[in-house]
């Protein structure tokens, strides 16, 4: 539910965040918790509270390298590339996005690499170095066309499409 109210209702999407978080230390579910630790830093990342987002996010990250959680490995560095690049500090934001996107490629995980790709475009095009994001943007593309992503493909034309008109 969280999830689910984040940009609808972020104190209510907090305070299930918060819930789950309660219970799940309650019972000892350990990827309940891990869950939560993910919503709360969503949650406090629209709020705009950027360090107790990367709080939150970090330990998701720690939870999932100590059970060896790909997936989850790659959406928490996408999440802290994500926040660092709100924040403004694109370098941290980089070297985020390129350990997501290293963790897809090994786990052959597509739309992870399409969207780490897409990322990482996007943060080259606010450093105005347009060739790189050209670069990252069509390779997101491409894999998106393979996996028949038509929201995605349709993203990545209208954001080559920016870069192409300035």
């Amino acid at each position: 539910l969280s999830f689910g109210y984040l940009h609808i209702n972020t104190d209510k999407s907090e305070a299930y965040a918060k819930e789950c978080l309660k219970l799940s230390e309650e019972i000892g579910y350990k990827n309940g918790i891990n869950y939560a630790y993910s919503a709360l830093g969503s949650v406090n990342n629209t709020k705009g509270k950027y360090s107790e987002a990367l709080e939150y996010y970090q330990k998701s990250l720690e939870y999932d390298l100590k059970t060896g959680n790909k997936r989850g490995i790659g959406a928490s560095y996408t999440n802290i590339g994500n926040t660092y690049d709100d924040m403004g500090n694109f370098a941290k934001s980089l070297e985020n996005h390129f350990k997501a996107l290293k963790v897809f490629e090994e786990e052959g995980r597509k739309k992870g690499i399409a969207y780490s790709y897409n990322n990482i475009a996007l943060i080259y095009s606010e450093q105005h170095n347009y060739d790189e994001a050209l670069k990252n943007h069509r390779a997101s593309l491409k894999i998106k066309e393979e996996l028949k992503d038509k929201y995605g493909i349709a993203s990545s034309y209208l954001n080559i499409g920016k870069i192409l008109e300035d």
